[in-house]
């Protein structure tokens, strides 16, 4: 989904996003969502803080209910819904369920992309992929060196698994003339941020339409890469723009170099800029729980549970409104600094406002 062809070509959403610092409670479509369908996954990644806390969450093995995830997407495309990103815990451990959500997506016709650490992805998923025409699925590979994915990933098999089901859907793809874009998440740390040159290389022999780099986003010192090491990758970012799909914006000069380095990877970017992120999209977590993004259960109040409310009481709550106001007035939360996510977007809205 292009936000700034949207912006470009559809008048009336144009119109209303120069609207919406004045009126924030202003009707706007929710042009994209995520929904997180399980908490449950096979690996256990160092970065990753859902399988430490396996205990303390509650109802952590029950998974977002078939039927309330047909309904929820019901009424996200009565709610303008273009596209839905599909994420976990991982997705395929849903087996033929996963399958029955991807039919009912497609039928509505949403964009639909997936996350998925690549291990389950068999011949069947990947006929189901090309047959409800995903749009993108995204894997995610933490370096060239298969023992230091194994070990980043926590399970002895990742490497040779995640492209083993690459290959899958790459063969079917090749078979039927069509299929999906085939993108690579990459979680940036201190450990891995030094040997992304021989990724990269990798990558682009393996025929990978997309590459995405994702600063990790953790609590340990230790995992977080240096000022200078972000320097330097920010550097090589433009040589590899052609497979790298999101490039860093503001991520120039000391200030905000500064910044990211402590975790804070939005830059400067927010200094003079708003986030849209609580009008155009919506993240809904694994126990129902609904947000404005994925970063906002860190510290933002969800807006309600879809498990114990209407959707359209959740989207006009008043803690959503809150929200929006906050962010029309500039007063953005601690978490948004954190965020790198819909700076694209948020680019385009923002110029578009001026």
């Amino acid at each position: 989904m292009d936000i700034e062809n949207i912006l470009a070509t559809e008048r009336d959403i144009c119109d209303k996003v120069a609207k919406l610092r004045i009126n924030p409670n202003l009707e706007f479509p929710i042009l994209s969502a995520k929904i997180k369908l399980t908490w449950k996954c096979n690996f256990k990644c160092v970065m990753c803080k859902l399988w430490r806390k396996t205990g303390k969450i509650e109802n952590y093995d029950k998974d977002l209910d078939l039927e309330l995830i047909t309904e929820t997407l019901h009424n996200l495309k009565k709610y303008g819904t273009r596209k839905i990103h599909f994420s976990g815990g991982e997705v395929l451990l849903l087996g033929d369920k996963f399958i029955e959500i991807l039919k009912i997506a497609y039928s509505l016709d949403f964009q639909i992309n997936l996350t998925t650490n690549g291990s389950l992805l068999s011949k069947k998923f990947a006929r189901a992929f090309i047959d409800y025409r995903v749009h993108t699925v995204v894997v995610s590979i933490d370096s060239r060196s298969p023992k230091e994915h194994n070990k980043i990933r926590g399970y002895a098999d990742a490497w040779k698994s995640t492209w083993k089901g690459i290959e899958n859907l790459q063969n079917r793809k090749q078979k039927k003339g069509r299929g999906p874009k085939i993108a690579i998440n990459t979680v940036v740390h201190r450990k891995n941020i030094d040997s992304l040159d021989n990724l990269y290389e990798f990558l682009k022999n393996k025929n990978i339409d997309s590459w995405r780099m994702l600063p990790i986003d953790t609590e340990l010192k230790k995992y977080l890469p240096t000022q200078e090491q972000w320097r330097t990758l920010s550097k090589k970012w433009k040589q590899w723009s052609d497979l790298v799909s999101r490039l860093p914006v503001g991520w120039n000069g000391n200030k905000s170099l500064n910044k990211i380095k402590k975790g804070n990877y939005a830059g400067g970017f927010y200094d003079d800029k708003i986030c849209y992120a609580p009008w155009f999209n919506i993240f809904i977590n694994a126990d129902g729980k609904v947000y404005p993004c994925c970063m906002g259960q860190q510290d933002i109040k969800p807006y309600g549970n879809i498990k114990e409310e209407t959707f359209d009481k959740i989207i006009n709550s008043t803690n959503r409104k809150e929200i929006c106001c906050s962010m029309a007035s500039g007063h953005l939360f601690p978490v948004c600094e954190k965020c790198d996510d819909f700076i694209d977007e948020n680019l385009a809205f923002n110029l578009n406002f001026k």
